[in-house]
């Protein structure tokens, strides 16, 4: 038995993680996604997030709006991770307009 594939397989066991959608409160839900830099790194956490988001609203026939999105670093500096807050809004809602993501707005940024 090799203890080497053994170890790495342990050591990138603990460096992405997933919460996936966990309500807050009346409408309201949070994600945490982290992801080593082997797996993305912010970028996948952040692509991943909002793309939870996106689906969980569209599944209500609504589209999720961004309440607030916190980058985090992880256990390794280059583990990080995204913490998202959002809501979920009627189509075509009045407020910003979408970002990156589809079906996706985000509240306080330029």
């Amino acid at each position: 038995m090799r203890p080497l594939p053994i170890i790495a397989a342990l050591l990138l066991a603990g460096c992405a993680s997933n919460t996936g959608v966990l309500p807050t409160g009346p409408n309201a839900y949070s994600i945490s996604v982290e992801r080593s830099g082997l797996d993305g790194g912010r970028a996948a956490a952040r692509r991943i997030a909002f793309t939870q988001a996106a689906e969980y609203c569209r599944a209500k026939t609504l589209q999720s709006q961004i309440l607030e999105a916190n980058p985090f670093g992880g256990t390794f500096e280059s583990d990080t991770g995204l913490d998202l807050a959002f809501t979920c809004v009627p189509l075509n809602a009045p407020g910003p307009s979408p970002q990156t993501f589809p079906s996706t707005t985000v509240i306080g940024r330029d």
